[in-house]
């Protein structure tokens, strides 16, 4: 009986024990369970915050490259805009300065004439004289400057160039110049036999041009002289030839004696006018006279001196 009674408290016991057992081992895996639980969910909130932060970091960067490439942008839009604004600049400067170097072409181009006006002599006209222009492009000229056509004159004159420009005033002076002295030809139609002559090749004939009073690149130093009676016989022989050039604006054609009365009278008003331009340049360099002064009182001796041209025209 006592036997009985202490196996079954043995086995109530244990029993009791296997399930105390059972009971903590349960206990003890739910918790195991449990922490790597835990752990999974922080590593996975922390691999979102990783994530977050690594997106958060791209999208910076992005947002940084994106307000670079409009700046970039903006300064390539400003540069293209200022850029365009220059070049409106430039052309609007250069239309400005391409009608003023036109207007400066006009003025100086106006001095140039193709047509002198030529006055016979009384013993000139007694020989029935007639008289013309002639020379290569002489006509084209005529033309071009009739037209106003400065750079087509321009283009003749200066015939190597491919493009001709108002390029500065400096061209533009150059080129009149050139014109004013480019060497053409006076035919004075009259049988070479009835030309007087001094001897067997010197003609009596005489060519005296008067610089024009209004053109400052008048020559008057270069009106005296036996050359102004240096004549040619045309090839057909319909005249004689004597060289002019278009700065020659007013000819005077007179007929000298043997005595050479033309000749000796031009040379004492050249003399004169010499010896007057003397004085004037000694006083502006002792101070007595500036500029301005002097120029009007060498207009007026270069008055005087076309007055006493004139007044020799009516004598021969």
């Amino acid at each position: 009986m006592n036997k009985n009674k202490v196996s079954r408290g043995v086995m109530v016991v244990a029993t009791i024990g296997i399930a105390c057992i059972i009971s903590v081992c349960g206990k003890t895996t739910a918790y195991s369970e449990s922490t790597e639980d835990a752990n999974e969910r922080t590593r996975s909130e922390n691999e979102g915050k990783a994530e977050a932060l690594q997106k958060a970091s791209e999208a910076k960067e992005a947002a940084k490259e994106a307000a670079r490439i409009a700046a970039m942008q903006k300064e390539d839009q400003e540069s293209e805009k200022n850029e365009a604004i220059e070049k409106e600049k430039g052309k609007q400067a250069k239309a400005q300065q391409e009608k003023e170097l036109a207007a400066y072409a006009n003025k100086r181009f106006a001095e140039v004439s193709m047509e002198p006006t030529v006055m016979l002599s009384p013993r000139a006209k007694a020989l029935n004289i007639s008289y013309a222009f002639i020379g290569k492009d002489l006509q084209t000229y005529k033309k071009l400057l009739a037209d106003k056509n400065w750079l087509g004159a321009m283009s003749v004159l200066d015939q190597n160039r491919e493009k001709v420009e108002f390029d500065n005033k400096g061209y533009i002076d150059s080129a009149v110049s050139d014109l004013k002295t480019k060497q053409f030809q006076f035919l004075a139609k009259i049988s070479p036999s009835s030309v007087p002559k001094k001897n067997r090749n010197d003609y009596l004939l005489c060519y005296i041009p008067i610089p024009d009073i209004n053109d400052p690149d008048a020559d008057w130093y270069g009106s005296t002289g036996s050359q102004y009676r240096d004549w040619e016989v045309h090839p057909d022989g319909i005249g004689v030839l004597h060289a002019w050039k278009p700065a020659d604006r007013e000819i005077m054609i007179l007929v000298d004696n043997p005595s050479e009365d033309v000749y000796n009278a031009n040379m004492k008003i050249d003399a004169q006018f010499r010896t007057g331009v003397e004085k004037l340049k000694k006083k502006q360099e002792l101070g007595e006279l500036d500029d301005a002064g002097f120029k009007v009182q060498l207009r007026e001796l270069q008055t005087q001196e076309r007055t006493a041209w004139l007044a020799l025209l009516n004598k021969f």
